[in-house]
């Protein structure tokens, strides 16, 4: 995905990235393993795969950050 703007972004146990992306109007949570010291710009192109993640008897799609980038 080209351009998807940050809406939200925290460090979960000081080394993976939880980001909320908006593509196309619509919010889309992101996990990026091991990317915490990465910067992150407003707006980011993202290389991904495809999971579900279950949390609280909760399933909700999820990208699995392969790798991103500062949106050219």
């Amino acid at each position: 995905v080209q351009g998807a703007r940050v809406a939200g972004i925290r460090v979960l146990k000081e080394k993976h990235l939880k980001i909320e992306a908006d593509i196309n109007g619509k919010i889309v949570d992101a996990i990026a393993f091991n990317m915490a010291d990465r910067e992150v710009s407003d707006s980011i192109d993202i290389a991904f795969g495809l999971d579900i993640n279950e949390y609280r008897g909760a399933r909700k799609a999820q990208l699995m950050v392969k790798d991103f980038r500062a949106a050219e």
